[in-house]
């Protein structure tokens, strides 16, 4: 599941593109 950046989500709201990254990485998805 990935992070989506909203005001109900505070901790997504902050370096939401590291996030993202690091969970498409847990995922098995890269390079994108």
């Amino acid at each position: 599941r990935i992070s989506h950046p909203s005001p109900a989500n505070p901790r997504a709201n902050r370096g939401w593109a590291d996030l993202a990254d690091a969970e498409l990485e847990a995922l098995g998805i890269r390079g994108l």
